[in-house]
């Protein structure tokens, strides 16, 4: 399924004047799905969406056009999201895209997971905002990309901590 969401303001974003932001949702819960879509139709960030429930069609979107962004949920009914960080990372079409995990509770290792992934954030769905989901993606892919190759130094949980 393919969301095309349209913002009045013209997005500040390097991926092209002339083509909204590609994203594709993983998350196995529709209304889920259908939240964050929502609020980032409150930002003013051009976003064409993709949705998959599952892995399998997360896979398959995969092996398609290339994306700018993943929006991931951590926990689904077949794995998590650190499997589908893996997935992202066999497909080199999509080595220039960043992800951002989503998850239901503050799980710290998790994050560090996440992140030792190749994850470029990690938001709590209690937390989204509007606000907090346009400054993660904006910071996101002003970035370069960080790839999907492991850290050379280690994180620890005090560190990610820390950070938070």
């Amino acid at each position: 399924m393919q969301y095309i969401q349209q913002s009045p303001v013209a997005s500040t974003l390097p991926v092209g004047a002339d083509r909204p932001l590609r994203a594709l949702i993983l998350d196995d819960n529709r209304v889920d799905r259908m939240r964050i879509m929502r609020l980032c139709e409150g930002t003013e960030v051009d976003i064409a969406f993709d949705e998959a429930s599952t892995l399998a069609e997360f896979d398959q979107a995969l092996s398609g056009s290339p994306y700018d962004l993943f929006l991931i949920d951590y926990r689904l009914g077949e794995g998590d999201g650190l499997i589908a960080l893996d997935m992202i990372g066999r497909y080199p079409a999509q080595e220039n895209a960043r992800a951002i995990m989503i998850a239901g509770d503050s799980q710290i290792q998790v994050a560090v997971d996440a992140m030792k992934s190749g994850c470029g954030d990690f938001l709590l769905k209690d937390h989204l905002t509007e606000t907090r989901l346009l400054r993660t993606i904006e910071a996101l892919m002003s970035k370069k990309p960080i790839g999907r190759a492991k850290p050379s130094v280690p994180v620890t949980p005090e560190a990610a901590e820390f950070a938070r």
